[in-house]
C-alpha cells in the first residue's frame, strides 16, 4: 500500500518552493491515477497540481477531458461512463452531486482513510471541511474547491447613489434599498442582479436563515413556509430593483462592464470579475446576510470523491486529495478563482495567502462565511436535475416580477414534491 504523509509532502514543498526536483522525495512507483472534473477553466490549475504531485510522490494523475460547461454536464457523463465501465479512479464533482454519487454507489466512502490520516483529524479540529463531503454521518469526499455566495458591488455606482463606499450595508433590506438607489440612476443601469444558476443561491438564503430544503427523510419539501417567504421577498427585492432575465454569462459580462450595481453570485468569480473591472470601476463585496443564529451556507465549489474500489488506488487516491488540500495548492486555487481556502493555515502566512489577503481586501467577503458553511444538499432521486431545473425557472419568474412570491412558493413546492421519491 502506498503511504504518503500529507503532512511530509508539504514540507518538502516548502522546502523547494521556486525550483522542485524531478527527484521523487518518496519511494518510486509506477501508479497511475486517472481523474475527471467539469469546465475547462480549471485546464491549467488541474495540469499544475498534477505536475507537482507526480514529482513530488512519484504518483502520475492523468485527467480526462473535462465536461465542457459545468457540473451537471459531468455528473451525465459520469453515470454514462458506470455503465460503460469507464470510470476513472477520482471526480471532482460539484459539491451538489456528491450525495447522489453516494447513494448509487459509486462514490466509495472514506472513513477508514480519514480515520488513520492525522493531518485530517488535525484539519477537523479547526475547519468545516468534514462537513462538505459527508452524506448521512458517511465522509464520502474532500472538497478542493469552495465558493461561498457573496454580494458584490460597484463601489462607483454605489457612491453615485448616496452610499458610503466603506460602509456598505450588511442585511439584505439595505442590500436591496441600495439596488433600488442604484436602478433610479437610469442610463441604462440595473440596479441588482440575483444568479439563480443551480439554484445555490436560494438554498443559500434558505439555509442562512435556519431552514432545510427537505425533511430529513429527503421526500417532502422543507421552505414552503417563513423562511421560504423571506427568501422569496429577497428575490422579489432585485426584481423592484431593476433585475431583468439574463443568462450567468451576460450577468457576469454586465457587471464587469459596469451596468449592474449588485450582484449576488459565487465569491468564484470575484478574481475574474476584477480583471474585467480594473480601471473602471472598483469592486466591494459584502458577507452573505446570516438572517438566523443557526444559519449556515451551502459549500459550492467542487469535491473529490474516489470511484475505485480497489484498496492500494484508494490510498493512493485518498493522498492525492491530502494534496489537493495544501497550502501550496490551495493558493494556486484562491489566486486563481477567489475561493474559500481549506487549509487555516494558508490564510495566516504570508509565503501562502497572508499577504494576498491583505492586499486583497474584497475577498475577505467570502472569507467571512469559512465558518459558517455546510453541505450543498441535493434532492434525492432520478428526478434531481429535473428538480433543478424547475426551480432556477420559477426562481427567475419571481426575481423579473412575473409571478408573486406566496403563489410561486405554494406553486414550486408542489411541484417538487410531485418528483420526489414516495418510497
Amino acid at each position: 500500500m502506498i503511504e504518503i504523509s500529507r503532512r511530509s509532502l508539504v514540507k518538502s514543498l516548502l522546502a523547494a518552493p521556486v525550483v522542485l526536483s524531478s527527484t521523487s522525495l518518496f519511494a518510486q512507483t509506477q501508479t497511475t491515477l486517472t481523474a475527471n472534473y467539469a469546465t475547462t477553466a480549471f485546464d491549467a490549475l488541474m495540469a499544475q497540481a498534477a505536475d507537482l504531485y507526480a514529482k513530488h510522490a512519484g504518483v502520475s494523475v492523468t485527467f480526462q477531458k473535462p465536461a465542457p460547461a459545468s457540473g451537471g454536464e459531468l455528473i451525465k457523463q459520469t453515470l454514462l461512463n458506470a455503465i460503460a465501465g469507464g470510470l476513472p479512479d477520482i471526480s471532482f464533482s460539484a459539491n451538489n452531486y456528491v450525495q447522489r454519487l453516494a447513494s448509487q454507489n459509486l462514490a466509495q466512502p472514506l472513513d477508514k482513510l480519514a480515520a488513520t490520516d492525522s493531518a485530517w483529524s488535525q484539519m477537523q479540529g479547526h475547519s468545516t471541511v468534514g462537513r462538505i463531503g459527508q452524506v448521512d454521518g458517511h465522509l464520502y469526499g474532500v472538497p478542493f474547491q469552495v465558493s461561498v455566495p457573496v454580494c458584490m458591488v460597484n463601489l462607483a455606482l454605489a457612491e453615485k447613489a448616496g452610499a458610503d463606499p466603506r460602509a456598505l450595508p450588511s442585511d439584505w433590506p439595505g442590500i436591496i434599498a441600495l439596488a433600488k438607489r442604484i436602478s433610479a440612476l437610469g442610463n441604462g443601469i440595473v440596479g441588482g442582479f440575483f444568479d439563480l444558476g443551480a439554484a445555490w443561491t436560494f438554498q443559500a438564503l434558505i439555509t442562512a436563515d435556519g431552514g432545510q430544503m427537505a425533511t430529513p427523510d429527503g421526500r417532502d419539501v422543507a421552505f414552503e413556509g417563513p423562511t421560504g417567504m423571506k427568501a422569496m421577498e429577497v428575490l422579489k427585492g432585485f426584481g423592484e430593483a431593476g433585475m431583468i432575465s439574463m443568462s450567468d454569462k451576460q450577468a457576469f459580462q454586465a457587471f464587469g462592464a459596469g451596468t449592474i450595481g449588485i450582484y449576488a453570485t459565487s465569491n468564484n468569480v470575484l478574481s475574474n470579475l476584477e480583471k474585467q473591472a480594473a480601471g473602471n470601476f472598483e469592486i466591494g463585496t459584502i458577507a452573505w446576510p446570516l438572517t438566523s443564529p443557526n444559519g449556515l451556507l451551502p459549500a459550492g465549489g467542487r469535491t473529490g470523491v474516489v470511484f475505485t474500489k480497489d484498496p492500494d488506488r484508494q490510498a493512493a487516491a485518498w493522498q492525492f486529495l491530502q494534496f489537493m488540500t495544501s497550502p501550496e495548492i490551495q493558493t494556486l486555487v484562491v489566486k486563481a478563482t477567489g475561493a474559500i481556502p481549506l487549509d487555516p493555515d494558508a490564510v495566516q502566512d504570508d509565503k501562502y495567502l497572508g499577504g494576498f489577503y491583505k492586499e486583497h481586501k474584497n475577498h475577505s467577503g467570502g472569507l467571512a462565511r469559512a465558518k459558517h458553511l455546510t453541505g450543498w444538499y441535493s434532492y434525492p432521486g432520478e428526478n434531481a436535475v429535473k428538480i433543478n431545473e424547475i426551480m432556477i425557472d420559477r426562481l427567475s419568474q419571481v426575481a423579473t416580477l412575473k409571478a408573486a412570491p406566496d403563489a410561486m412558493l405554494k406553486s414550486m413546492s408542489q411541484e417538487i414534491r410531485a418528483l420526489l421519491p414516495k418510497a
